[in-house]
């Protein structure tokens, strides 16, 4: 992958990149093998670790369908203060939410990732 610093000068055209790729992989039936891709690329395209980047929800969506709670839960680890897009936040907040109650109600038993 792209250093971060080469990523953030293209930084809308990366996310939209990362974002028809998890469409793809939701296409081909396999999310799995979009989670690492993603949580890596949200890493990337932050440009500080209290900044919602466009990639958060996709990402969350992903370790949400795959039961990849753990990797979910490094992404939710940050304290988001920044915001650009209100519906990235709301998205952020409902799948984060969803795998925290999932990860609850089924504990380490059903957990692939």
């Amino acid at each position: 992958m792209l250093p971060a610093g080469q990523i953030r000068l293209a930084s809308g055209k990366f996310v939209t990149l990362c974002k028809r790729f998890k469409d793809r992989v939701l296409e081909l039936g396999d999310p799995q093998r979009g989670v690492a891709p993603l949580v890596s690329a949200v890493r990337k395209v932050q440009v500080s670790a209290k900044r919602l980047t466009a990639l958060h929800p996709d990402c969350l969506q992903l370790c949400l369908m795959t039961k990849c709670y753990k990797a979910g839960f490094s992404v939710l680890s940050d304290d988001i203060l920044e915001v650009d897009q209100p519906r990235d936040f709301y998205l952020y907040c409902y799948y984060g939410i969803l795998i925290v109650l999932r990860y609850i109600n089924n504990r380490p038993s059903n957990i692939h990732c």
